[in-house]
């Protein structure tokens, strides 16, 4: 049969018959869990926040001590759980581990041992709700207690047993004796020192109240009393730096000088102030609104005046070939205006006519120009009318892109192709505020074998595109653009034996600055 352990401490008990020749060994580590039951003090190293008192059965463990000197260095409030749950334990705590020290055993209550001080604790072994108790502050002593120091709640009791011994048979309440607080010499004293009857000047005031609110003056006795002028007139007083009659007597009794026109009337309201004709403060004409137009100037009105009347007026400079824009003098915007050419007209043979070219297009930008000093300027070329021999095209040749810089461009009309097709497609504007798409240019028209016509030329903003030739039997040329953009007229091919004609040249495209002046 196997050894069992008594429930509380682990003290082996072999059973009958057993450990033959062996239960010597058993026998002295039972004694030396005894020594520690009875006498024991196990020094116990703490470290970080948790640590487990462990009774192991039928071995020596630290749950076997009486006494418990915690020490160590525990890194903050360290939780000691008394394991297992189902042992009852007392233990003398001694912490002098530098934190508190908390002991438990399971959901009931614990006890805290703070830092530098000893207590008698309980474990009552209820299992999962076990409590620990602290039984210190509930042993009752009786008879004589001999001890060279005494602590109550931790604070020590300096006095003397002589001195103790002075309250007996004291029947002063605690409020009465709290009266004495602060005291810091002897109280009969102090009252021996002091006046029996109040004399001199504050006879007057030993047993009634003052007028309240009052400057208090001495009387005519010599007295304490109050006076007729009350606090709130006596504090009109505070702020006063010198003599008082002495400063009124230094003002001026009756104003003189500018003043004296504004010393019995108004002035008239919300107007300026001047001084009049005569030295005195008066007003004016000009009211306080008027006035506050003034607010913010910071220079000669009549100067800014004069100098924003000189201003310039705008200035235009058209660009009718590519260059390069130099900003004037004081120029802070500018309005630009860029056309692309105009598309050149078919060119057509005998017994055929050709389609007008497209016009130029157009974009229209605002530039703030404060920050810059010039710009590139490419003004687009008119496409080249087709040739009627067909060499080396009678297809008309697309107008040249115009443009302001980087700022916006305007691509030029489409060449027209030969033949009675509709004609060139109109240019497109870009980057502007506002673009505009050219106009079209306009198909050739065969009506029978003696009468034919050219298209016309496509139109931009600036104005229309060439004319289409319409004659009988003979060929004629297509029409030049008429204006900055304008496509070239369709030429007309005469009958029979009357030969070929080319088609008109595009206008070319323009760049227009219309300067303006801060």
């Amino acid at each position: 049969m196997a050894s069992t352990y008594t429930t509380n401490t682990g003290i082996e008990k072999p059973a009958t018959g057993e450990q033959s020749g062996t239960w010597g060994d058993t026998t002295n580590t039972n004694f030396d869990i005894i020594d520690r039951l009875t006498h024991g003090v196990g020094t116990i190293s703490l470290s970080g926040t948790t640590h487990t008192l462990t009774t192991s059965d039928g071995a020596l463990s630290e749950g076997q001590f009486t006494a418990l000197v915690l020490g160590g260095s525990p890194s903050g409030t360290n939780t000691i759980t008394i394991s297992p749950n189902d042992q009852t334990k007392l233990f003398i705590v001694k912490n002098g581990s530098g934190q508190d020290a908390i002991f438990t055993q399971g959901s009931g209550g614990n006890v805290t041992v703070s830092n530098g001080t000893s207590k008698i604790i309980v474990a009552d072994g209820a299992g999962s709700g076990a409590e620990v108790v602290d039984i210190t502050n509930t042993i009752d002593i009786a008879g004589v207690v001999n001890a060279t120091t005494f602590s109550i709640d931790g604070t020590e009791v300096t006095d003397t047993a002589t001195e103790l011994n002075k309250l007996d048979g004291l029947t002063a309440t605690t409020a009465e004796l709290n009266f004495v607080d602060g005291v810091t010499s002897n109280i009969q004293t102090q009252i021996d020192a002091k006046q029996d009857t109040i004399t001199g000047a504050a006879s007057t005031i030993a047993t009634t109240d003052l007028t309240a609110s009052r400057a208090v003056i001495a009387n005519a006795s010599g007295k304490v009393a109050v006076s007729d002028v009350t606090s709130t007139e006596l504090g009109y007083l505070d702020g006063v730096t010198s003599n008082v009659q002495t400063q009124l007597d230094a003002k001026q009794a009756t104003l003189t000088g500018a003043t004296s026109t504004v010393t019995e009337n108004n002035l008239t309201a919300d107007r300026a102030m001047i001084t009049t004709g005569a030295g005195k403060v008066g007003v004016s004409a000009v009211t306080a609104t008027e006035l506050g137009y003034l607010d913010g100037a910071t220079s000669n009105i009549q100067s800014q005046i004069n100098a924003l009347s000189g201003a310039s007026s705008p200035t235009i400079q058209v660009f009718e070939s590519s260059g390069t824009w130099t900003k004037p003098t004081d120029c802070v915007k500018v309005k630009v205006t860029v056309v692309g050419g105009g598309g050149g007209g078919a060119g057509a043979t005998e017994g055929n006519v050709g389609s007008g070219g497209g016009g130029g297009g157009t974009a229209i930008e605002y530039i703030d120009v404060s920050s810059v000093s010039s710009a590139v300027v490419t003004v687009g070329s008119g496409g080249d009318g087709g040739h009627g021999g067909g060499t080396p095209t009678r297809s008309g040749a697309t107008g040249g892109t115009s443009s302001f810089g980087a700022y916006c461009s305007a691509t030029g009309g489409s060449g027209a192709s030969a033949g009675t097709s509709s004609g060139g497609a109109g240019g497109v504007g870009s980057g502007g505020d506002l673009n505009i798409g050219g106009s079209g240019g306009g198909a050739g028209v065969v009506e029978d074998a003696r009468s034919e016509c050219g298209g016309t030329g496509g139109s931009s903003t600036m104005g229309g595109g060439g004319q289409g030739p319409r004659t009988t039997n003979g060929a004629a040329t297509g029409g030049a653009g008429r204006s900055y953009g304008g496509g070239g007229g369709g030429a007309q091919g005469g009958a029979s034996g009357y030969g070929s004609a080319d088609g008109g040249d595009g206008a070319d495209g323009v760049v227009i600055v219309e300067e303006y002046y801060g």
